[in-house]
């Protein structure tokens, strides 16, 4: 399979709503229209103790605190839209469009031409990759709940 049809085939987003201890949580992953690669976020409800990353706490306290993200936490905040779910929640979130990741696209905006193998070799993050790492942060954030 090509990283073209590989792209295609994972789409742009991927959202499950996940209830812990009676609250609710958005697992969000969505593709970069332009550049393709992909972000993962986690939407924590106003319950939640990372609720006040919301209201202006530094977001990079998350790093090296006691949440675990893939090259740092890159996002804090809302996210428009995302409101159909439940009003309310706070998102944290990382992307793979950093220097030790393929991005996807050359620099006409067009997907690279190689095969999925060597496109993973060469640091492309996968949808279900991104996914696992999205299942880990809640996984995280469950712990401490």
């Amino acid at each position: 399979m090509t990283l073209e049809e590989l792209i295609h085939q994972e789409g742009t987003v991927r959202v499950k709503v996940r209830e812990f201890k009676g609250k609710k949580y958005i697992l969000y992953a969505w593709r970069h229209s332009s550049l393709n690669f992909i972000n993962g976020y986690v939407g924590v409800p106003k319950e939640s103790k990372l609720y006040k990353y919301h209201e202006g706490y530094d977001f990079n306290d998350l790093d090296g605190g006691w949440l675990d993200i893939y090259q740092g936490c890159t996002f804090a905040g809302g996210i428009k839209g995302m409101d159909m779910f439940d009003e309310g929640h706070h998102f944290i979130g990382f992307d793979t469009g950093h220097i030790t990741d393929l991005e996807p696209n050359d620099r006409n905006g067009n997907i690279k031409d190689m095969s999925e193998e060597v496109a993973i070799e060469k640091g492309y993050k996968t949808m279900e990759w991104v996914w696992e790492q999205i299942e880990d942060v809640f996984n995280q954030i469950k712990e401490r709940e």
